[in-house]
């Protein structure tokens, strides 16, 4: 084990994931090689160190890529574009609602001038076209999560497309299936299957709960608890959760 890292408990207590060293460096190797990443990038958070974008996406990428990362304290909506400007940051992550928050701020003639090249987006907004246009960067999306690694990756020689997450890569086994984690056709919804390739390129399990990874791992895939369905493509299309919640 190299450290403990926790979900963002969508449908309940956050849950501590174990994570081997071999998971972490994986991780980040994934980074560089989807985000075509090189030694001048400035990998930018405003997330918290216990979370997986901060911890890995961010700050062992660089390190592992031999680039630059930027951790703040905290996001701010009114200060987040000086910062951009002030750090040359290249590439920066957008969760929940952070794409809203600097989309509905008053436009400025200098919106476009700024160091970002790409933004990852989960979820990705409506008004995405609009925000690559006003911001002059661009938007793609994946899927992952801090159990199983991002087995889906966008093409960043194409533009993003309407509710998809990219296509399931080469490191990862990942089916859509049903309650009885029996593989449904193309454009049916199902809960989202995963599993490596590699062994110790997922999550141990999860810290002092073995009933709750023996559930997880069940037939020798991760339940992800997400829904979602694949295109003739081959693009996934992410629906939601499989458990609702209410978060007070």
């Amino acid at each position: 084990p190299v450290m403990i890292l926790f979900t963002s408990g969508s449908t309940g207590p956050s849950k501590a994931v174990e994570w081997s060293h071999r998971y972490a460096l994986h991780y980040a190797a994934e980074d560089i090689e989807h985000w075509e990443l090189v030694e001048q990038d400035v990998l930018y958070t405003a997330y918290p160190l216990f979370h997986v974008d901060a911890a890995v996406s961010t700050f062992l990428t660089a390190l592992h890529r031999g680039a630059s990362a930027v951790v703040m304290s905290k996001f701010s909506v009114n200060i987040f574009w000086d910062d951009i400007r002030e750090h040359g940051a290249t590439i920066t992550t957008f969760m929940g609602a952070v794409a809203v928050f600097l989309f509905n701020k008053p436009e400025r003639d200098d919106d476009a001038e700024n160091s970002l090249r790409l933004v990852l987006m989960a979820p990705v907004p409506d008004f995405w076209r609009a925000f690559e246009h006003r911001f002059g960067v661009q938007v793609v999306s994946g899927y992952g999560s801090t159990e199983a690694c991002f087995p889906c990756w966008p093409d960043l020689t194409q533009p993003h497309i309407d509710n998809t997450c990219g296509k399931p890569c080469q490191h990862y086994d990942l089916v859509v299936a049903d309650e009885f984690d029996v593989p449904q056709p193309t454009g049916v919804i199902g809960e989202i299957l995963v599993r490596p390739k590699v062994a110790y390129t997922m999550m141990s399990g999860y810290y002092k709960d073995p009933a709750a990874t023996m559930e997880a791992w069940r037939n020798l895939w991760y339940h992800s608890g997400d829904l979602a369905y694949l295109d003739e493509a081959g693009f996934l299309h992410f629906v939601g959760r499989k458990k609702d919640s209410i978060r007070r």
